[in-house]
């Protein structure tokens, strides 16, 4: 599957670098991050995110076209203690900080010289470039919390979500997109702590499980597109 996904990304990037006319731009947005582990009680992790895109152009039958992007996202979750009533008594975010390569196709539901609408379908490769997790030589080493030699450096997953682009000129444009961005990899994977561990919460003594977790992200993005665009004479 990993093989699978780097073939997909390479084949979009080829494909749309070696186009004459292609569209371009940034993009940037709000993220809500989410995983599962299995000795913490997992809240969503609210953070951001950026990229730049290319994509093909086709001036006739303009059915769809193939993307490829690269940008820094933010993986993750938080953890919440609360004391029973209102307030959190404990709060952290666990983030990894991942730049990723995503490539794939788009498909027009409405497509007219002013607007269209559409959905889109790809695979991405992620390569982490640090996190907050603290390290096991640290001077407050505890074993409860999540350790950053165990994070998996790479990892791929599949991307798919929708939009709407407006233009504002024949080479000029914008638009908005909700994408979903779940992966199929392990971003953390532990092995289970043979001793006790002390809950620095409740005082308690309790196992490590293995861990072994996944991301989700959800992304909203707002974005310009610029057509370059060769006119022969």
């Amino acid at each position: 599957m990993k093989r699978l996904c780097f073939l997909v990304v390479a084949s979009c990037f080829l494909f749309t670098a070696d186009a004459q006319n292609f569209w371009f731009g940034p993009k940037i947005g709000p993220t809500v991050a989410f995983q599962q582990w299995n000795n913490f009680d997992r809240q969503p992790l609210f953070t951001n995110h950026a990229a730049i895109f290319i994509e093909s152009y086709a001036e006739e039958d303009d059915s769809g076209s193939v993307y490829a992007q690269i940008g820094f996202h933010t993986r993750g979750s938080s953890i919440r203690f609360t004391n029973g009533f209102t307030s959190d008594i404990f709060s952290e975010g666990i983030e990894f900080n991942n730049i990723s390569l995503q490539g794939g196709i788009k498909r027009f539901l409405t497509n007219t010289a002013l607007s269209s609408t559409y959905y889109s379908v790809g695979a991405r490769l992620e390569y982490t470039v640090n996190t907050n997790l603290q390290d096991q030589n640290s001077e407050f080493f505890d074993p409860f919390f999540p350790i950053d030699n165990f994070t998996n450096k790479f990892n791929y997953g599949i991307s798919f979500g929708g939009g709407y682009k407006y233009n504002f000129s024949q080479l000029f444009g914008g638009f908005i997109e909700l994408s979903f961005h779940p992966d199929i990899s392990y971003q953390y994977q532990q092995t289970a702590l043979p001793i006790g561990v002390t809950n620095p919460f409740t005082g308690s003594v309790q196992t490590i499980a293995e861990r072994q977790i996944r991301n989700l992200t959800v992304e909203l993005s707002v974005g310009i597109n610029i057509l370059r665009k060769v006119i022969y004479e």
